[in-house]
């Protein structure tokens, strides 16, 4: 029988996947049937992939091979909190408006 831990820790994995999948690899996918005018982005689920596997981190005891699994999809969740606050510091950035310099 599979544990709590494992069922959380692998549907929190499969949201991670789909987002990253919704993210990245879709819009290439989609270009190679030829059919760009028709295409959408959508968004995945977001906070929800990278919070369940993050959860399963902190509360559970995992083998050392799933604690690095874990991290590395947790990582790569493009709907996680890391990748929000990098967004919005990226786009802050680059929208910053620039300095006069003229004296």
């Amino acid at each position: 029988m599979i544990s709590a831990r494992f069922f959380i820790l692998g549907l929190g994995s499969l949201v991670c996947i789909a987002n990253f999948y919704l993210s990245y690899l879709r819009y290439p996918l989609f270009l190679l049937t030829g059919r760009k005018a028709e295409f959408r982005f959508v968004s995945g689920f977001p906070f929800v992939g990278s919070l369940m596997v993050v959860a399963c981190l902190i509360f559970f005891r995992l083998p050392c091979w799933s604690v690095i699994a874990s991290i590395v999809l947790a990582l790569l969740d493009t709907g996680g909190i890391h990748w929000f606050i990098g967004s919005i510091a990226w786009h802050s950035m680059r929208n910053e408006p620039h300095k006069r310099t003229d004296g």
